[in-house]
C-alpha cells in the first residue's frame, strides 16, 4: 500500500477522516491527497407530503443479523469480514431498536404511533426471531426487495428514515459514509439516526433534518422513542432543498467538477 500510494500523482478518499487518518499513517501525502464525497444523480425532492397521522420511519438496504455476540465461525458476508477490518457488526443491525422497542412494547401499543418498513432482500432469522419474541411483527414489517427506481417514492412518503451507523471496534471516529446517507439527503425527510457522531453525521448536521439521534444503546433508543414518536413532541417536516447551500456540494455534477480539476493539474 505505502508504494502504491507514493507512486501516486494524486489520491481521492470519499471522507475527510480517512483522508486524515492516511495523512497520519503516511505523511508524504500532505498535498497530494483530497476528499471527493460520493453523492446522489438528479435534482432533491422538494415536494414535501404531510406527515402521515401514524408515522412510517423506512429503512432500504442491507443489514447485518446480530444474535448478541459475534460468531464463532463464519457467518455470512457480513460478520466476520467485518471484523476484521474493525467495525462493530451489531451497529449495522436492527438489535439495539429491536430490544428499545422491546422495553416499550410492555406500556404501549407501538403499532397505534408508528411503523417501521424495512425495504431490501434480508435473511434474518436471529432478528426476525427477536422481533417476534417482543411481538413487534406489527410494528417492524420487512416489505421485501424493491426495484431502485421505486425507492425514491418509498423515501418521499415516509415520516423518518431510519439510518444506524457503523461503529468502529476501537471507538474512533468512523470515516465511513454509507452511499445511503447521500440518497436519504436528496429524500429532503427528516432522520432517526442511532449512532456515535462521525463523519456521516457532520455532513447530516449541515441540513438541520435529523429530527432524532440517539445512541447505540437500548436504553438512549427507548427514551427518544418516548420522547419523540410516543410524547407531546411533535416531528416537523423539514426543507432544505432550495435554502442549503451545501446541496450543490453533495450531487454527482459538482464531484465531477472536483476530478476534473484534479485530473487538469496533473496534466
Amino acid at each position: 500500500e505505502r508504494e502504491v500510494l507514493r507512486n501516486a500523482a494524486k489520491v481521492v478518499t470519499t471522507s475527510p477522516s480517512h483522508t486524515a487518518d492516511h495523512i497520519k499513517t503516511y505523511p508524504f501525502l500532505h498535498g497530494k491527497i483530497h476528499t471527493i464525497l460520493n453523492g446522489f444523480d438528479g435534482e432533491c425532492q422538494q415536494s414535501l407530503p404531510k406527515l402521515n397521522k401514524k408515522k412510517i420511519i423506512s429503512y432500504t438496504g442491507s443489514l447485518h443479523d446480530w444474535q448478541g455476540q459475534a460468531p464463532k465461525t463464519r457467518h455470512g458476508v457480513f460478520s466476520v469480514p467485518y471484523q476484521r477490518i474493525n467495525y462493530n457488526m451489531a451497529t449495522r443491525s436492527l438489535y439495539y431498536l429491536v430490544e428499545a422497542l422491546g422495553q416499550l412494547a410492555v406500556d404501549y401499543k407501538l403499532d397505534e404511533h408508528f411503523e417501521l418498513r424495512v425495504y431490501g432482500n434480508h435473511n434474518l432469522p436471529f432478528t426476525k426471531k427477536k422481533i417476534a419474541t417482543y411481538g413487534l411483527k406489527s410494528v417492524i414489517r420487512f416489505m421485501g426487495k424493491v426495484d431502485y427506481a421505486e425507492i425514491e417514492n418509498i423515501l418521499a412518503k415516509s415520516d423518518l428514515l431510519l439510518l444506524p451507523l457503523e461503529e468502529r471496534l476501537d471507538g474512533a471516529r468512523s470515516s465511513f459514509i454509507a452511499g445511503k446517507v447521500y440518497e436519504y439527503i436528496k429524500a429532503n425527510r427528516s432522520l432517526f439516526l442511532i449512532g456515535s457522531p462521525s463523519d456521516a453525521t457532520a455532513l447530516l448536521g449541515k441540513f438541520g433534518n435529523i429530527a432524532i439521534w440517539a445512541k447505540q444503546n437500548p436504553s438512549a433508543i427507548a427514551e427518544k422513542v418516548k420522547e419523540h414518536l410516543l410524547g407531546e413532541s411533535k416531528l416537523h417536516p423539514v426543507d432544505y432543498c432550495i435554502t442549503s447551500p451545501e446541496l450543490e456540494k453533495c450531487t454527482r455534477r459538482y464531484q465531477a467538477g472536483q476530478l476534473l480539476e484534479l485530473l487538469n493539474q496533473m496534466a
